[in-house]
């Protein structure tokens, strides 16, 4: 038998279509060894087939000896092999496609069925279902699999999404960091054709709705990357000019100013929420229409920040006033009525006993006012990254 297995995989490796008949008749051999090195070497002969090299054997029933080697009864390496076989010889065939994607849902084993789930390619048409079904998984590094090829397909597909947020939900500490490193490259504009008008809001729409019920539950995975997933929705818009997205990047604002606001919330979290005015930074100077200001992010984000500025947290409202003096070097849209909206809590806040603060304070008050009161003069830079004082 460990003749017979080195020579089928030796078969294999030299890849002679010559020596199918061999390695096909070598299925009949009664040991397992034997008979997995010809399944493994039989499944290397997908590449030379769609390349157009002749075969003694047709392709179709190498094809069926692979799917049939899936059946439950066989061995665990037989069926891991059938299906790297399976997609060697695959070019988007579906019934060889069907036979990958059963085995990324129903293979009795985890290692199989993750091997599957790598394999699925957004274009066939059973991926799309397998990997939603597959972040039901029991295993966690199977469901992890799933995730990320989802987050690869993206808003390409509307049924992505609500799959993302309960595999958050789903995620135990062995996979809550993948899940969160998977959901910070959620695709926003998969390749391909640009889809109606109708078609990108439902998508964006229903994006940001899962997101935020996601981000609301405490207990769920990647929340931070749902806040920068977020703010790049908001930032697409900037960027394009789209109306179609408008009120999905209006909404995802809405979910993070939402977080900051919340004073149940954890406190890094909240920061980290603030820190999203980075993303606007990068985005608002390239918007399509300067003199036009739809979204109203800075405006909204100042308002917001002017609620910060009585936290009880030297962190967070350090924060905000690195943010607000930040804002002031912007103008446009709305920025004026924002600024008088906070105008109190900026007067307010000199009040402080926090001297950094009260400083930052006074320099914001500085740059909008140059009449300010010279008493008012900062004395020190408020430090832009406070740690313990959170």
């Amino acid at each position: 038998p460990e003749i017979g297995g080195r020579a089928a995989a030796l078969l294999g490796a030299i890849q002679e279509p010559s020596s199918l008949p061999a390695l096909m008749a070598a299925m009949e051999a009664p040991d397992d060894r034997v008979r997995a090195e010809a399944l493994r070497s039989l499944g290397r002969f997908g590449r030379r087939g769609r390349e157009g090299a002749a075969f003694p054997v047709p392709p179709a029933a190498i094809v069926d000896l692979l799917a049939a080697s899936l059946g439950a009864g066989n061995p665990e390496e037989f069926r891991s092999a059938a299906v790297d076989g399976l997609d060697s010889f695959c070019g988007g065939e579906e019934r060889i496609t069907a036979a990958i994607a059963a085995a990324a849902v129903g293979d009795p084993s985890p290692q199989v069925r993750r091997k599957a789930v790598g394999l699925l390619r957004p274009e066939y048409p059973a991926t799309v279902p397998s990997l939603v079904a597959a972040v039901d998984d029991p295993d966690p590094l199977v469901m992890l699999e799933a995730v990320t090829k989802l987050t690869r397909i993206g808003l390409g597909d509307e049924r992505v999404a609500p799959a993302l947020r309960r595999a958050c939900g789903r995620a135990d500490d062995r996979v809550r960091e993948g899940v969160g490193m998977a959901l910070d490259n959620l695709v926003l504009t998969p390749p391909g054709p640009e889809p109606p008008p109708e078609v990108k809001a439902r998508r964006f729409d229903s994006a940001v709705r899962e997101l935020r019920g996601t981000l609301e539950d405490r207990t769920s995975a990647g929340r931070l990357q749902i806040l920068n997933t977020l703010a790049k929705i908001a930032g697409a818009y900037e960027k394009s000019g789209d109306e179609a997205i408008l009120p999905a990047a209006g909404a995802a604002i809405d979910a993070v100013v939402a977080r900051m606001d919340d004073p149940d919330e954890d406190v890094g979290l909240r920061l980290h929420a603030m820190e999203q005015w980075d993303v606007a930074r990068v985005f608002i100077p390239l918007r399509r229409t300067p003199g036009e200001d739809r979204l109203r992010w800075a405006p909204r984000w100042i308002e917001a920040m002017g609620r910060r500025l009585g936290e009880p947290s030297p962190g967070l409202r350090r924060k905000a006033v690195v943010n607000l003096r930040d804002a002031t070097r912007l103008d446009g849209p709305g920025m004026r009525e924002a600024w008088a909206a906070i105008r109190p809590q900026l007067v307010a806040a000199l009040e402080s006993d926090d001297a950094p603060f009260r400083a930052a304070v006074a320099e914001v008050l500085a740059s909008l006012d140059p009449e300010a009161p010279a008493d008012a003069a900062p004395d020190r830079p408020v430090d832009p990254a406070p740690g313990s004082g959170r």
